[in-house]
């Protein structure tokens, strides 16, 4: 669970606030962007257990 919503709002940042000034009619909302991305590439879901160690800025 905590894998998922990492990827999500890691996902979130990416997508920025473009979903939210774009007519909602011609672009896909927040969550759908995120849904169809998850089913196209899953592999960018995937958490590679490197990037959660604690660095030098902890």
């Amino acid at each position: 669970m905590r894998q998922t919503l990492n990827a999500l709002l890691t996902t979130l940042a990416f997508t920025g606030l473009t979903a939210h000034h774009a007519n909602a009619q011609s672009f896909p909302s927040r969550y759908e962007f995120i849904c169809k991305q998850w089913t196209s590439e899953p592999e960018r879901f995937r958490i590679n257990p490197i990037h959660q160690m604690p660095g030098l800025n902890t």
